[in-house]
């Protein structure tokens, strides 16, 4: 019965040993799949910029391309920007 009783304390002390270490493989596997997550949206911004920075480059250095380009109309203004003048 004693033995019995030494081997299901050692065996208790192993759960709660496995147990704790379950806690930190689950904290880090947490933690690397949010920096995963991060690096993959930073590489991804990073080939936009990439990209962008490569038409602007072609745009540049084309003589074909015009150099001003169309945008849309100016905006309505929404009040009178300077005071009306008294006659």
């Amino acid at each position: 019965m004693v033995v019995l009783k030494s081997r299901l304390e050692e065996l208790e002390e192993m759960r709660q040993e496995a147990i704790t270490k379950k806690r930190e493989v689950d904290l880090a596997r947490t933690q690397y799949d949010k920096q995963v997550a991060v690096r993959d949206e930073r590489r991804s911004m990073l080939n936009d910029i990439k990209e962008q920075v490569e038409k602007l480059k072609i745009m540049h250095d084309d003589p074909e391309t015009p150099k001003v380009q169309f945008v849309g109309y100016a905006p309505v203004p929404l009040g009178v920007s300077s005071p009306l003048k008294k006659v």
